[in-house]
């Protein structure tokens, strides 16, 4: 191939760094293009980096409150101290229940936590029910102490009596 150079030397020169000159300037404006893209990522990235602290922050700051932590801490020593002092008297009431005997009728039935007591009155159609009840609470596991006067014994029928016995809580 035959290359035929038409162009005097001062021209060419002309053309070269003209090319040159273009080149640069593309480059240079690739690399502010690039220096604008790279610096608004980082711009983003700051502020969202500093949103993040400061939701971190603000997280820490409601977590560490003194006064929600020890109301927290109250109401749960509260709850503690319910749970603790619980009975479940439904349940008392019906072993209790259960050793009533038939011809036996309560009237009343008064149950103290403090003192773990429980009194009971009530009416035995015989003088034979109410002992078949008294011994019944005598060997339940739910009482002891069995306290019932002599009064109870009295009469043969209709025996209106009064019971008082300490609850195994």
């Amino acid at each position: 191939m035959i290359e035929l150079n038409l162009l005097p030397r001062a021209i060419k020169k002309q053309i070269t760094k003209k090319t040159q000159y273009v080149a640069m300037v593309n480059n240079a404006l690739i690399l502010t293009a690039v220096f604008l893209i790279v610096s608004g990522l980082m711009l983003a990235s700051q502020k969202y980096m500093a949103y993040e602290v400061n939701m971190v922050n603000k997280n820490n700051e409601q977590m560490t409150q003194p006064s929600g932590i020890e109301e927290i801490n109250n109401l749960m020593s509260e709850a503690s101290t319910v749970q603790k002092d619980f009975v479940k008297w439904s349940k008392i009431l019906n072993n209790f229940l259960a050793l009533l005997p038939a011809g036996n009728t309560m009237q009343s039935i008064n149950l103290d936590r403090g003192q773990a007591i429980m009194t009971m009155s009530g009416r035995a159609k015989t003088r034979n029910d109410f002992l078949q009840l008294k011994a019944n609470l005598e060997n339940s596991q739910i009482l002891s102490g069995i306290e019932s006067p002599i009064s109870n014994l009295l009469h043969r029928t209709d025996v209106d009596f009064t019971i008082q016995a300490k609850l195994n809580l």
